[in-house]
């Protein structure tokens, strides 16, 4: 295509209206009102694309260890969830704890993650805490079992 035919082509202007009040200025097609910015066709597309754009930008704020830890901290408050619903036996909460506990230790060491961040620390020292009042739900479920 000819640079002349590409001028008779996007000679127009978009007619959409920046956010400080000033007109656009993205070229547009000739058989065209807007440019991709401001075509109301693609509004929905554009919502959504700014959606996942500030998700990401979320989630990149939230350091990489530290999402790791609350993925544990989220399994171990479902794992005590599906105990209390009778839906895991004592057997797989142990199991699963210890696991999970492992997990746990592991990023502590591979990030110093106590050494360098107190949030961090409380974050993992609730998690441990967590896994104290499953044990000790454990312990008076026993105890009623037993004393039947």
């Amino acid at each position: 295509m000819s640079i002349r035919i590409e001028e008779e082509i996007v000679k127009r202007r978009c007619q959409g209206v920046k956010a400080d009040g000033e007109r656009c200025r993205n070229a547009i097609l000739e058989w065209e009102k807007y440019c991709h910015s401001h075509h109301p066709d693609y509004a929905e597309e554009r919502s959504r694309n700014s959606k996942r754009a500030a998700n990401t930008a979320k989630m990149n704020k939230v350091p990489q260890e530290l999402r790791q830890v609350r993925g544990i901290q989220k399994a171990a408050l479902s794992l005590s969830d599906r105990y209390r619903e009778r839906k895991v036996d004592r057997k797989t909460l142990h199991y699963s704890l210890a696991l999970l506990n492992t997990q746990l230790r592991a990023l502590e060491l591979e990030h110093g993650l106590i050494r360098h961040s107190p949030a961090k620390s409380h974050r993992i020292n609730r998690l441990a805490e967590l896994g104290r009042e499953l044990e000790r739900d454990l312990a008076e479920v026993e105890t009623s079992e037993n004393g039947r």
